[in-house]
């Protein structure tokens, strides 16, 4: 007999299950801070020499020659308002510093010139000559022989119009300090000599240094010659820090 043929069963298939996408969370951007811009400092503009001879002035009397530099009163009282530099000079300066001048008439009266006393000393006619050659008349209105300094002002009423202050470089005042470089300007010659040098010494009542009775001096490398007498010496930034006064055993104080 032929046996029937067997059913196989056929297995169902078996669902398999498709996996759900799994949603990938798309990153936020991030905000990045734009820096600011940082204002820069404009420079200051630097004074040159050149700028500088324009308040060197030469004093010419009947006995000597010597230099003088333009500085405005308001200028050292605010800058030594509480110390001045030369007390005794500047009160005998405040005491005289209208002498024949109408200030009404003459707005630079504040505008001054300082020397040594001994560079006028005795004289009965002072010009004041300025870098361009101009010429004034100057009037002593403070006078101290122990510091050996003098302040003139420019005489009188009609050279005093003369005279415009922004054609002139005003000096200001400042304190040495030991070690920084320094300038000198002056009229050992008929136009302004440039020398340059350091303060190698500073010195307040020491006897061993005093010239006359001036003791607070300021001792410098930089050459100086007859005629550089109530000179400035400035540092870098052309303020002055002391005056030339006297050359002692071959060092320039």
């Amino acid at each position: 007999s032929t046996p029937e043929p067997t059913a196989t069963s056929t297995p169902e298939p078996t669902a398999t299950s498709t996996p759900e996408p799994t949603a990938t969370s798309t990153p936020e951007p991030t905000a990045t801070s734009t820096p600011e811009l940082t204002a820069t400092s404009t420079p200051e503009t630097t004074i040159s020499i050149s700028d500088a001879e324009n308040g060197i002035v030469k004093i010419e009397t009947e006995y000597s020659n010597g230099t003088g530099f333009i500085f405005a009163k308001e200028l050292h009282d605010t800058t030594f308002s509480d110390d001045a530099i030369w007390p005794a000079l500047w009160e005998d300066a405040k005491y005289k510093g209208t002498v024949n001048v109408d200030s009404s008439k003459s707005p630079e009266l504040s505008t001054r010139v300082l020397t040594n006393a001994h560079v006028i000393e005795g004289a009965d006619d002072i010009l004041i000559i300025d870098n361009s050659g101009n010429k004034y008349k100057g009037e002593v209105i403070a006078y101290e022989k122990d510091s050996d300094l003098a302040i003139l002002q420019y005489c009188c009423e009609k050279e005093t119009e003369n005279f415009k202050k922004e054609d002139h470089f005003i000096f200001d005042f400042a304190r040495p300090i030991k070690g920084e470089d320094v300038i000198i300007l002056g009229y050992p010659k008929d136009s302004v000599i440039v020398t340059k040098g350091s303060v190698s010494g500073l010195y307040s009542n020491n006897e061993d240094i005093c010239i006359e009775k001036n003791c607070n001096i300021l001792q410098t490398d930089a050459a100086v010659n007859p005629g550089n007498s109530g000179g400035p010496i400035l540092n870098e930034d052309m303020d002055v820090i002391g005056i030339v006064t006297a050359k002692e055993k071959s060092e320039n104080i």
